[in-house]
């Protein structure tokens, strides 16, 4: 300070008042996920909505309540994999590194290698077999460590996931429903409830549908029927080799694999709009059919397919009849509203009527979309109609007529097939077409809306002529001048202008989820916003959608959904002028296409991802030429979802005696194994003793390839070592002696899968001749007789000389890395390899590359 100055004052600072964070975000949260509803405070009759009983079992109210919670609500899962989490974490890393990695390198783009690129993308779901440890983005690879340092200081402990979002009596009640063994639980075929039905009833339910020869035939020999379709599809890609889109991942992607596939699955959901019969609606299920991904890459052309009368949904017909009140055609008419439905139609499509509309429909495609001719996908097309099989109860059934419901491109074919009766309707000519044409037809699969100008004995003559294009199609419909329901919408007319509004079955429960599910915030919070915009776009008229706002709020209130969030939904939606905006068409967003989200298991106890991605995503824009390959708004988390109720006590697959099918459980992983403990071993018969035993079920144990012991040698070493522990071919996380009995050669490997499917690798490359490894080389290269015309005779033939023992199986912790992982199983299978001497020095298969860990070991 100068001597003369004046001292300085200092500023008196306001205190601000402390805002307690955690206290505000717990209100705003309780807001959201509202109450639940407790079982004392509802009635037998209020649950019993959610389920229709037609067995003589009597619920309690505890069980009700299950039922009552709906088939989307999640309870509290137990405390997460997190070796399945870092798994997930390092995938996203390499995602990310990948992007940049790939496209900081690409050249001038290949338009029409760019579209097969698109195309195997879109269609095959597959892991990437590479992974990137690093990059030399300086700015990525700070973001990558910012999120690994926050994700390495969480901890999950129990109290994440506690307390439990249901009671303890209701846990208990779900068990005893879970384990009912002579009940089959199905869901309803529209709507949210369950179905209780006996194992009779649902046999004679499905038999009903099974039993029409005309459709389907049983097939005794299902193992030629295999053998002829997959030849089937081998010769379609050599005839067809030359297609733009016949790339070879796309090969070897269509060819199924007799290991891994299997014949569908039948299954029926009763109709609970259709009291008091219930009469099932029919499905086939096509996921992991042998048909899958050929009928994937039809659908994925017949898409390109321009149906102008075709409805996809209600936004799309509520912009239809926005177009036909701006027309003038209903001008001084009386308009009758007519309802169509076309019985069973997937079933009665004519043959010769979709394979024609498809040509047609296809030849019309643009040059730049044409990625196969249109003679190739036909010949696809009539590959997947032939060889639709599905299996009910142990017996396997081939569909003759029609398509089944559930093969991805049945539905694009059924609207193919189908636009022939929306041309015959709306531009046919005099000879063929329809006596009178109606102002309005569209048509969403098997439901018809027309809006009719004329008389009723137009009309009926009308319908009369619809019955009469086909003996196989049957229309059924119904008609007034006041209206009709169509979808979830109710059509009528006033004056001249049609109008809608919502409109939900009577055996509608509105069920919506409970927001207590374990569900993130956003998701719940969402479900009355979503409520609120469906009754303001369904509702063209104002009195309408006050009136239905009334109701709809009392269905969520009663679902245990705050009345502040609801009020705030409907105020949003609200205005009428906005309403077009809800269902107008919007233009996509080009740069979704490079979106990397983290995928994730939905667990309270996991890192919270999103807020560690919002609070570092800004390093991502420090790079301009990284802000243009990885943006910040396209990196975000995206949930699997937990096992829900629906999950736990719907099973598609039926099992005699109520035995419990895991399909629709969530898949296991390798990760989520855990070496069994002395307890739980003690329940198992014989699992005390160690060795390497045989489960019994699966092909590897029942064709005699796994050879059960306690102590194994191979064919180099006379050294005999112990097997210490109890293993089977279920376990993961294996080191599994191959041994060739004809050449008395010797293989070590190592899968972090289980045995079934590591050999069925093995076995699919060697019928295929892809040398995959030395093992698979071995019997490429040196004949040994193997038949490869049926499945059962090329297991016996190979069964003769191959042998396995599984010698070890490793115990990780929760949190290894996927590249730990395999680097230890990787120096276990190397160990091995010089004990057992399965390398070729010693006249073994074994070979070392650069890059193995022994092969660095021993300096060379």
């Amino acid at each position: 300070y100068v001597d003369n100055a004046k001292p300085v004052k200092k500023r008196r600072r306001r205190k601000r008042k402390k805002i307690n964070r955690t206290t505000s975000h717990r209100h705003q949260r309780t807001l959201i996920k509202g109450t639940l509803p407790k079982v004392e405070d509802l009635s037998m009759e209020n649950m019993s909505r959610t389920v229709v009983n037609l067995t003589d079992k009597e619920l309690s109210k505890e069980q009700l309540y299950v039922f009552f919670l709906s088939h989307k609500f999640a309870p509290t899962p137990p405390l997460p994999d997190l070796s399945r989490f870092e798994n997930d974490l390092c995938r996203w890393f390499s995602k990310m590194r990948a992007k940049v990695v790939f496209d900081s390198f690409k050249c001038g783009p290949n338009k029409a290698d760019k579209r097969v690129t698109d195309m195997e993308r879109c269609l095959i779901k597959t892991d990437a077999s590479r992974t990137f440890e690093s990059c030399k983005n300086p700015a990525l690879e700070a973001f990558i460590k910012c999120c690994r340092a926050e994700v390495d200081l969480h901890r999950p402990t129990q109290k994440f996931v506690s307390p439990d979002n249901i009671a303890a009596p209701i846990r208990a009640a779900l068990k005893e429903v879970k384990g009912w063994k002579d009940i089959v639980i199905r869901p309803f075929d529209k709507g949210v409830g369950f179905f209780l039905l006996s194992e009779e009833d649902y046999i004679q339910r499905i038999g009903v549908h099974l039993n029409d020869r005309s459709v389907y035939s049983i097939v005794n020999n299902v193992d030629d029927l295999v053998v002829e379709l997959i030849d089937k599809i081998s010769n379609w890609t050599i005839e067809f080799k030359d297609e733009l889109g016949m790339s070879k991942k796309i090969k070897e992607w269509v060819i199924p694999c007799t290991e891994l596939n299997q014949p569908g699955n039948m299954y029926l959901n009763p109709k609970a709009h259709k009291p008091p019969l219930y009469p099932g609606r029919m499905i086939t299920t096509g996921c992991g059919s042998y048909i899958e991904n050929l009928s994937a890459l039809t659908a994925y052309e017949l898409k390109k397919a321009t149906l102008n009368y075709r409805i996809i949904d209600t936004p799309h017909f509520l912009r239809k009849i926005d177009s036909l009140n701006e027309s003038s055609i209903l001008l001084g008419n009386e308009v009758i509203h007519v309802a169509i439905d076309i019985s069973n139609m997937f079933t009665n499509i004519p043959r010769d009527m979709g394979i024609r509309q498809c040509t047609k429909h296809l030849n019309k495609r643009s040059s730049g979309d044409q990625l196969f001719s249109t003679e190739c996908i036909i010949s696809a097309l009539e590959i997947t109609l032939d060889y639709n099989i599905a299996s009910f109860n142990g017996i396997t059934y081939r569909q003759e007529r029609g398509a089944a419901m559930g093969p991805k491109n049945s539905c694009e074919y059924a609207d193919c097939a189908m636009d022939k009766i929306d041309i015959l309707v709306n531009e046919g000519d005099l000879e063929y077409g329809p006596p009178h044409r109606p102002a309005f037809w569209g048509r969403l699969r098997d439901d018809i809306y027309m809006a009719w100008p004329g008389t009723v004995e137009e009309l009926l003559q009308f319908m009369e002529w619809l019955n009469s294009i086909h003996p196989n199609l049957l229309f059924t419909y119904d008609y007034s001048r006041d209206g009709v329901e169509f979808l979830d919408t109710y059509v009528y007319a006033v004056g001249d202008v049609v109008h809608t509004k919502l409109y939900s079955k009577p055996s509608d429960t509105h069920c919506y989820l409970i927001p207590t599910s374990c569900h993130r915030n956003h998701v719940v919070k969402n479900i009355p916003f979503g409520v609120a915009r469906r009754v303001r776009q369904n509702n063209s008229e104002d009195t309408n959608f006050l009136e239905q706002r009334e109701v709809y709020t009392r269905y969520l209130l009663a679902r245990g959904y705050h009345s502040s969030i609801i009020e705030d939904a409907f105020n949003k939606f609200s205005d009428i002028a906005n309403r077009k905006n809800l269902y107008t068409l919007k233009d996509k967003d080009e740069s979704t296409a490079c979106l990397i989200p983290m995928v994730m298991d939905q667990n309270p106890a996991l890192p919270n991802m999103g807020g560690i991605i919002h609070k570092y995503k800004h390093l991502l824009n420090l790079d301009p030429a990284l802000k243009k390959l990885v943006r910040a708004d396209s990196v975000f988390v995206s949930h699997r979802k937990n096992q829900t109720i629906g999950g736990m006590l719907v099973h598609n697959k039926y099992r005699a005696s109520g035995t419990l099918n895991c399909d629709n459980e969530r898949e296991t992983t390798a990760s989520q194994i855990q070496e069994p403990d002395s307890e739980s071993l003690r329940a198992v018969p014989g699992a005390v003793d160690p060795g390497c035993h045989a489960c019994g079920k699966c092909y590897v144990c029942k064709q005699n390839f796994l050879s059960p012991c306690s102590n194994f040698s191979s064919h180099h070493s006379k050294q005999v070592f112990p097997i210490t522990k109890y293993i089977s071919c279920q376990s993961y996380n294996l080191i599994y002696l191959m041994e060739c009995k004809t050449c008395k050669q010797s293989y070590v490997g190592y899968t972090t899968s289980n045995l079934p499917k590591r050999f069925s690798n093995h076995k699919s490359h060697i019928k295929k001749g892809i040398r995959s490894c030395k093992l698979v080389n071995h019997f490429l290269d040196i004949d040994h007789d193997l038949d490869f015309s049926t499945i059962a005779s090329y297991n016996s033939s190979l069964s003769k000389h191959l042998s396995v023992i599984i010698v070890d199986a490793l115990v990780f912790e929760p949190n290894i890395s996927k590249a730990d992982k395999e680097k230890a199983m990787e120096a276990r299978e190397g160990f091995y390899q010089t004990q057992l001497k399965t390398l070729e020095r010693f006249g073994g298969m074994n070979t070392l590359d650069s890059n193995h860990l022994l092969f660095k070991s021993a300096g060379a």
